[in-house]
């Protein structure tokens, strides 16, 4: 079903359109579920427990779980579903994996496991507590000097 006939389902409200708009997001929930419990699934075998979905970003999810093993929470970054099938995504998922394992600094967070469990790729990293920067921008606008500087000091170190 296409986006912009689902929109129009759901602005015109006519009980046909409604029941249409419905079906396609219990379509999109029910997908959510299941890549939710096969993920959940292998993660409990593998000494590790999804917790909740913390965000989303254009190509994957990131979940807040808990290694059961070393006993610490840790972020799981898994590639979306509709991005499994395509040999790019996949390679590029990979290569990010490979990038951030290979830095070692305290402002860049640690990559603790990278794999795939059939077609679930995932990432398994350091959690960061903590708000993002651009959430403190849009709450305060523009930053003292002495914050902005500060901030900018940590960004420079990592490079």
């Amino acid at each position: 079903i296409r986006a912009d006939y689902i929109r129009t389902a759901r602005a015109k409200g006519t009980p046909e359109l409604r029941v249409v708009y419905r079906h396609a997001l219990m379509n999109a929930l029910l997908k959510e579920s299941l890549l939710m419990n096969a993920i959940t699934n292998w993660f409990k075998r593998n000494a590790s427990t999804i917790l909740t979905c913390i965000g989303a970003g254009g190509m994957a999810y990131v979940y807040k779980g808990r290694d059961t093993l070393l006993d610490r929470y840790v972020a799981i970054k898994v590639l979306k579903p509709e991005y499994t099938q395509n040999e790019k995504f996949v390679e590029n998922f990979i290569k990010e994996s490979q990038a951030a394992a290979q830095l070692n600094n305290p402002n860049i967070v640690g990559v603790y496991d990278v794999g795939n469990a059939g077609r679930i790729h995932y990432i398994v990293m350091e959690l960061v507590t903590g708000r993002p920067l651009s959430d403190i921008i849009k709450e305060k606008g523009k930053l003292e000097y002495s914050e902005a500087i500060r901030i900018s000091k940590q960004v420079l170190k990592m490079l």
